[in-house]
């Protein structure tokens, strides 16, 4: 009686379980398993998966409008970068970044040809492999054009969430584990030295702070003066008298 009224209220009002999702996720993503953290959004991810058990559903129109402002948000944070770094030395990235999507375009389908998976699954593991939520939306678009029924096309739909939800976790570890360890061993170079050293060249040796970070010593400050006359006092005076001239001023005559 207790699960379902449990059941109904959630379904009476959804987005409960919609910020209960991110609250969640954002606290589950921040914890660190050694060298692992899962991030705010992948944690978002496994909460909502696991409180689907409730059967709940979100409003076709909610979901759009979240997905665009997501969309925007993606586009708004990395479309100034973007275009400040188009240039002839990105044209490698862009050659790098074409041959990973054809490739990964290529596997799914051949392996949805292989295990005969239908279109919402297969735009799903294509979306969780990649970690590409936007592959969600224009798959979801393109089913609606497809002139299905509306029962398949609610099965396919839902079916990108599930291949999504099942392949964004092992996408993102996978990438990890192939940067950090796979990759080192094959190309015989460290990628936390290439970090250093593309920084380096950015900004032309000068080393980059974080928020938090701050250096051990602080600036070294300098004094020039102009000894107009032989002084004969002990230096220790003569120290006490130098220190307390001026910061600004540039010549200073001290005098026995």
């Amino acid at each position: 009686m207790m699960w379902q009224w449990i059941v109904y209220e959630l379904k009476q009002s959804p987005e409960i379980l919609l910020f209960l999702s991110l609250s969640l996720g954002y606290l589950i993503g921040g914890f660190r398993f050694g060298k692992f953290q899962l991030g705010g959004v992948a944690g978002s991810l496994l909460v909502a998966v696991a409180l689907s058990v409730f059967g709940v559903t979100i409003n076709d129109g909610v979901k759009a409008v979240i997905f665009a402002l997501f969309i925007y948000a993606v586009g708004f944070d990395s479309g100034p970068q973007f275009f400040r770094s188009l240039g002839v030395k990105t044209l490698r990235e862009i050659l790098l970044a074409t041959f990973v999507a054809l490739i990964s375009l290529a596997t799914v389908i051949v392996f949805a040809k292989i295990f005969h998976l239908d279109k919402g699954i297969a735009a799903g593991l294509a979306a969780g492999g990649l970690t590409q939520s936007a592959i969600m939306g224009t798959a979801s678009d393109s089913l609606n054009q497809l002139g299905l029924s509306t029962d398949e096309l609610h099965k396919m739909q839902a079916n990108i969430a599930i291949g999504y939800a099942v392949t964004y976790v092992i996408g993102s570890i996978g990438a990890i584990i192939a940067c950090v360890n796979i990759l080192p061993k094959i190309m015989g170079r460290d990628i936390h030295d290439d970090a250093i050293k593309a920084q380096a060249e950015k900004f032309n040796g000068a080393m980059l702070l974080m928020n938090d970070q701050h250096m051990a010593l602080s600036d070294i400050i300098g004094r020039l003066y102009v000894l107009q006359k032989l002084l004969t006092k002990p230096s220790v005076k003569l120290n006490k008298k130098l220190m307390a001239l001026p910061l600004n001023a540039s010549k200073e005559m001290v005098r026995s």
